[in-house]
């Protein structure tokens, strides 16, 4: 859900089955989220493999995607069940925010609640964001009269959050890039609402890689979200091919080692990362280059913090793909 610096444009889609053999494989309908960067998009073909979508509304202050009511009437227009997100700046005010974002959610029908894309902490610490969370979240219920999403991933509400269990009676939609439907949840949440599976799915009518989702409910559920949950069973494959979801322990401690204890490596030294990287920690060439070209689009200044704490845990390499991704995050 990201505005990225750099795609992936070549690991998930050789790693994740379709989005019509999962959808059969799980009986879970199966969606997309965009932005304003997917450009123009001919929503009746996009109708003919997904089932729902969620356009980007607004992002921090002062900025609504161009592309939000085009993509939001005719999504809708062409028969799928939509809704509308916001991509939290927490550097600024939650009650402006939630404002803002609330305006253009109920500027058009929705079939979907409003969704809390958090994966910035824009320099607070956990008190502060849980603080911040609380406040957009109340806003956003008061002004739009439906209970939010919250959207996020693993590392970021463990560690950025402190994986407080204070918001799990929120519907939670986990970004995690891995074969098996995910099983470890964080913050008290015992069910995924949505699952953000891949970043760059390729679906006819949209010429970018987009974002692919999975919905842990019946088709009749999603429709007015009357409910969710059973659907999707913990530890499921829904996919082949190489595992994002293996650790991301030897990965990070390659990158740490590459980078050395400045944590930044010149640009034009990316390409020897890659191969680093594939021979350290075992990856193929595809998602050793796709990594060595994220420490590239970042300038060479890695978040050494992070990735120092995510090897002290259970993280994946689709969880460190995440992190690197919003670290390199600009608004369009």
């Amino acid at each position: 859900m990201r505005i990225r610096r750099i795609l992936l444009p070549f690991i998930l889609s050789a790693t994740f089955l379709t989005p019509a053999a999962i959808a059969d494989s799980t009986h879970a309908p199966s969606g997309i989220d965009v932005a304003s960067w997917q450009g123009n998009i001919d929503w009746a073909s996009v109708n003919q493999s997904q089932e729902f979508a969620f356009v980007k509304a607004t992002e921090g202050l002062g900025y609504q995607n161009p592309q939000y009511t085009t993509d939001i009437q005719q999504s809708r227009t062409n028969g799928l069940i939509v809704g509308a997100y916001h991509y939290a700046r927490p550097g600024t005010d939650p009650v402006a925010q939630a404002a803002e974002f609330a305006a253009a959610y109920n500027a058009h029908p929705q079939d979907l609640p409003p969704v809390m894309d958090l994966e910035q902490t824009d320099g607070l610490n956990p008190d502060q964001l849980q603080a911040w969370t609380r406040t957009f979240l109340g806003e956003t219920e008061r002004l739009t009269g439906r209970k939010p999403i919250v959207y996020t991933y693993r590392y970021f509400w463990q560690q950025d959050m402190a994986n407080t269990t204070e918001f799990n009676r929120y519907p939670l939609w986990l970004a995690a890039y891995q074969n098996d439907v995910p099983g470890q949840l964080p913050g008290g949440w015992d069910q995924m609402a949505f699952w953000q599976r891949a970043d760059d799915g390729r679906v006819s009518g949209i010429h970018t890689p987009v974002d692919m989702n999975l919905f842990n409910g019946t088709p009749s559920q999603l429709n007015g979200f009357s409910g969710y949950g059973g659907v999707l069973t913990p530890g499921e494959t829904v996919a082949t091919g190489f595992d994002l979801g293996a650790s991301s322990k030897e990965l990070i401690a390659a990158l740490l080692a590459a980078v050395g204890a400045l944590g930044i490596l010149p640009a034009d030294q990316a390409g020897a990362l890659a191969q680093q990287l594939g021979g350290a920690a075992g990856l193929e060439g595809d998602v050793a280059g796709a990594l060595g070209g994220l420490v590239k689009q970042l300038d060479g200044n890695l978040p050494v913090g992070d990735l120092q704490a995510m090897a002290q845990g259970n993280y994946t390499i689709g969880d460190l793909l995440l992190l690197l991704n919003a670290a390199g995050h600009q608004v369009p």
